[in-house]
């Protein structure tokens, strides 16, 4: 599974990449952004399965972007880590229909709870796609 992270902050991208054991996961970073115009311009070259996506990002900020995602590649599953936890963001998100939303700090075990989560969720729908 390839995964894009979409994060403005350089030193929660590399933890994010340094902490999570990639290859247990079955996955991969295959790129990141840090705003939300870079990562529309990156995603069709990678073609991630999961990106992981901050709302305050520059340019265009992760609900909108995340809204051009769900549009051009709707199997492909988001997950929102930010550090709103206001319910406005979150309504938002899940009218989009992302599939999680989760708050910094970001608690890493629930990150890779949600990552595996994704994964089942895609294997699944390529299963169904399959038969």
């Amino acid at each position: 599974m390839r995964v894009f992270i979409v994060e403005d902050e350089h030193l929660l991208i590399k933890y994010i990449r340094n902490t999570i054991d990639w290859e247990a996961l079955g996955m991969e970073v295959v790129g990141e952004a840090r705003d939300g115009e870079t990562a529309l311009e990156q995603i069709p070259l990678v073609q991630p399965h999961i990106v992981l996506m901050d709302i305050n990002i520059p340019i265009k900020n992760g609900i909108e972007t995340s809204k051009e995602i769900r549009e051009r590649y709707p199997y492909t599953k988001i997950i929102i880590l930010t550090g709103y936890g206001e319910f406005q963001y979150a309504k938002e998100a899940i009218k989009l229909g992302v599939f999680r939303y989760l708050l910094k700090p970001i608690d890493m075990e629930e990150l890779r709870d949600a990552l595996e989560c994704a994964k089942r969720e895609i294997q699944n729908e390529i299963a169904i796609m399959e038969y």
